[in-house]
Order: structure tokens, then C-alpha cells, then sequence
């Protein structure tokens, strides 16, 4: 039920989104599905499930040349933070299946830095602020890599610059005036 509420949430940011240059979003039109389950809602649960990771598997075969393994590493939770829209057609439900063509909207931006993050796709700057724009009374933070990829939807309102990551920990750069935002997160964190 969490991943269709993040689906219903990303549907319900689809209009912000919408304002974007569409260089900033990959779209992919008519994935059909056919899926069984125990009733109807998990029938319905486990086809968008598998619809948005089919999409997300084409994104990265056409536009990064990744093969479907790596997909298939990423959760439906991750999938689903870099969904910015979606949309059904030809929906038929009964008791236990749903079948549905959908056409999704991924963010590029979301995609990239997830993948960057796993070291699988190299950015000039991965960064929540414009180009060249500078942070004001900046400090440096560490949190884990785990930490930030759980918030990392939240962490979108807040300016910061990752300056650097590995498998573990991630380090940003930040206005302190955003230091409180981080707080209300509840992400720990290190000041260095």
C-alpha cells in the first residue's frame, strides 16, 4: 500500500512537475499489464509495481545504455521517488486481476542522482541549487548514504550541494539558515 500512495502522491505533484521543460522528464507511453492477485487493490498494487519498473528499465536502456539488472537492484520505493506522473487507460479490474494500459513521467534529475549516488552515472555537479549560484554562510554535514536516500524526496525544498559520497556517507554542503530543515527531518548528521 506505501508504493501505491507514492504513486497517488506523485500523481498529485504531476502538475508541478508539468511546468518543467520536458528535457527534464522521460515519458514513457502504453506499458500494458495484466496481474493476479488475492483482490483487486493488490492486483492493482502489483501491476503498477510492475508497469513503473518496466518503464524505469526502458528509461535506463534507452538514455544511460543500462541493462535491466540494474533495475531490477533499485526498490519499488526508489522507482517511485523519481515517478513525477502517471496516467491509465483501457483499465478492466474483476475480483482478482487488473489489467491497464499506463503511461508514466520519471524525472530526469531524480534518476540521475539516484544512479550517481550508486556510482553508476557521472554528474559535472549533483546539486539541489542552480548552476553557479553560491550558498551563503555555508556549513558541511555528514550523514549516511542510506539517511539521505530515505529523505531524499523531503531534502528537494532544501538548497544544498553534495560535495562528496561513497557507499556509505554522504557529505553536503548547505546554508546554515537550511540547517534547521535538516533537523526537522530528523536525519542524523555530523557538522565537519
Amino acid at each position: 500500500m506505501k508504493f501505491l500512495s507514492n504513486i497517488l502522491l506523485a500523481s498529485i505533484l504531476c502538475f508541478a512537475f508539468s511546468l518543467r521543460g520536458s528535457d527534464e522528464e522521460f515519458t514513457i507511453k502504453k506499458v500494458s499489464v495484466k496481474q493476479s492477485g488475492e483482490n483487486s487493490v493488490k492486483a492493482k498494487e502489483k501491476a503498477l509495481a510492475k508497469a513503473s519498473r518496466l518503464s524505469f528499465a526502458k528509461i535506463l536502456k534507452d538514455h544511460f545504455g543500462m541493462n535491466k539488472e540494474v533495475a531490477d537492484s533499485m526498490s519499488d520505493q526508489q522507482i517511485a521517488e523519481c515517478i513525477s506522473g502517471y496516467s491509465v487507460a483501457n483499465e478492466k479490474q474483476s475480483d482478482s486481476y487488473y489489467i491497464a494500459e499506463l503511461s508514466y513521467k520519471f524525472d530526469r534529475k531524480s534518476i540521475e542522482s539516484m544512479l550517481a549516488f550508486r556510482g553508476l552515472f557521472d554528474q559535472p555537479s549533483v546539486s539541489s541549487t542552480k548552476k553557479n549560484e553560491k550558498l551563503s554562510s555555508d556549513i558541511t554535514l555528514v550523514t549516511s548514504l542510506e539517511d539521505f536516500m530515505q529523505n531524499i524526496n523531503q531534502l528537494k525544498h532544501i538548497k544544498y550541494k553534495i560535495t562528496a559520497f561513497s557507499g556509505k556517507v554522504v557529505e553536503l554542503s548547505l546554508g546554515i539558515m537550511d540547517l534547521n530543515s535538516i533537523r526537522n527531518l530528523r536525519i542524523p548528521y555530523v557538522v565537519i
